[in-house]
């Protein structure tokens, strides 16, 4: 699979690369042997986390799994689309070890419906690989009328809020109409500051601050059922993976700088299209991509993801990867105009049920296959050029290093204009200079970019901030 490379190194003369390869996704077994997990999440560590629906997480420590937390006692999972839903490790988990779950409790708030939590627990203080089901804090009840659409996504954002996702209620079509209800904190994205208030505050540039009529813990509307979103840990954009009603699936995008606010149109429209009209404007923001529900066991449910930023697959940078759960079939999206244009790449069906995708701290991704309990590492096959590193004359040094460091330039020609991109050529740094050193920017994550002198032929640059 092959698509015209329209980033600032359009053309590579001595390799011919004047085409980016696209990933050819594959996956390898990680670890088995999970009870129906729905949620995977790293601590800031080696660690991964798998939240198993039933109540329970476990935690994969230099490949020996072993139960974190069990709390399946306060649980309900008495439906299909409810359990212990979602995972989030503090941004200072290292030093003061909460993390945040969000679940349906035993409470009865309606016809099938079970109350949501979201909850604020403690690892134990000598072991680092149980926690306290004691610690129980819990910041926020949210009462469900029926048994589906609870969202149950939970992270941090990089602005340190922890984000909450909420289905519009369940049932069929919204029937109360949540999603557009300001006043209900169904079908919204939720954004509460955690470590201020009693239990929590509403951080000061929420966009519905001071409102009278818009509940200030919203951070955006017109959400259905939110099945994963998650945070580019480059850029800090968010990507949604709306579920449909029965005729498009949707993802949604929420750039960084953001101040909130979006509506992303359910119930008045399910994708691109008109699904109810009543009581509807024409403020709303489009999804990025859709694809068609065909009912099962044809497409027929989002399952949102990430976007990589590993550094073993160079073809898989920047790309969003998500998938239907009924087909098992994978999808990438990737900006390839800076903003102005989104490429989607399609993969074939595998039949795996995946409810989840998760990301290690190294930006490895995972996914989680709810059937038969298996959480796969996401692999890239496509060809990466072997002597790419050739490309240049130029010589940088040391490379790997780290962001903010001091990196040596060593070539035979007068140079002034040193020029960082991603692999998909967005300009990420550029500099003038005379000297034979230069400062990596402090914000660059760890993966691989393309660097140039004075517009020449690239040379690669990794970054390892571990």
């Amino acid at each position: 699979m092959k698509h015209l490379y329209t980033g600032i190194i359009i053309f590579l003369s001595l390799l011919n690369l004047n085409a980016q390869t696209l990933p050819d996704l594959d996956f390898e077994i990680f670890k088995t042997g999970f009870n129906s997990p729905v949620s995977i999440a790293n601590a800031g560590d080696d660690r991964l986390f798998i939240v198993e629906q039933g109540g329970i997480i476990k935690v994969i420590d230099n490949g020996n799994t072993s139960t974190f937390l069990n709390i399946s006692s306060i649980v309900n999972d008495g439906q299909s689309e409810q359990g212990l839903l979602g995972l989030a490790f503090h941004p200072n988990y290292a030093t003061n070890g909460y993390f945040y779950i969000h679940y349906n409790n035993n409470t009865s708030t309606g016809s099938t419906g079970k109350q949501t939590s979201i909850s604020r627990f403690r690892v134990e203080e000598f072991n680092p690989n149980i926690a306290d089901p004691s610690s129980e804090l819990v910041l926020l009840t949210i009462d469900q009328p029926y048994w589906n659409h609870n969202g149950g996504c939970i992270d941090f954002g990089p602005d340190g809020y922890l984000y909450i996702g909420m289905g519009d209620g369940g049932s069929s079509g919204d029937p109360q109409n949540y999603s557009q209800n300001t006043q209900s904190m169904l079908g919204k994205m939720l954004r509460i500051d955690v470590d201020n208030g009693n239990p929590y505050s509403i951080p000061s540039d929420n966009p519905f601050v001071g409102s009278i009529n818009t509940l200030e813990e919203i951070w955006a509307i017109g959400l259905r059922n939110p099945w994963r979103f998650s945070f580019d840990k480059q850029t800090g954009d968010m990507w949604i993976g709306d579920v449909g009603q029965n005729a498009w699936e949707e993802i949604n995008f929420q750039d960084a700088n953001s101040s909130g606010g979006e509506n992303y149109g359910w119930r008045c429209y399910e994708g691109f299209a008109p699904f109810n009209s009543s009581g509807c404007n024409n403020s709303y923001v489009d999804p990025v991509q859709v694809y068609e529900n065909n009912g099962w066991p044809n497409d027929c449910s989002v399952t949102g993801g990430y976007v990589y930023r590993g550094t073993q697959f160079p073809n898989f940078v920047g790309h969003y990867v998500f998938t239907d759960y009924c087909t098992g079939k994978f999808f990438t999206i990737y900006d390839n105009l800076g903003g102005a244009g989104w490429t989607t790449t399609t993969q074939e069906d595998t039949q795996y049920g995946v409810s989840t995708f998760g990301e290690g701290n190294d930006g490895e991704l995972y996914f989680a296959d709810i059937n038969t309990g298996i959480i796969y590492h996401i692999i890239d096959n496509s060809p990466v050029a072997s002597n790419i590193l050739e490309i240049s004359k130029t010589e940088f040094y040391p490379n790997p290093t780290k962001a903010g460091n001091m990196v040596q330039i060593n070539n035979n020609i007068n140079f002034s204009e040193i020029t960082i991109t991603s692999l998909n050529g967005q300009v990420l740094y550029k500099c003038i200079t005379t000297e034979n050193a230069f400062q990596i920017p402090a914000n660059l994550s760890d993966g691989i970019y393309f660097i140039q002198v004075n517009g020449l032929n690239p040379n690669t640059l990794v970054i390892q901030n571990d």
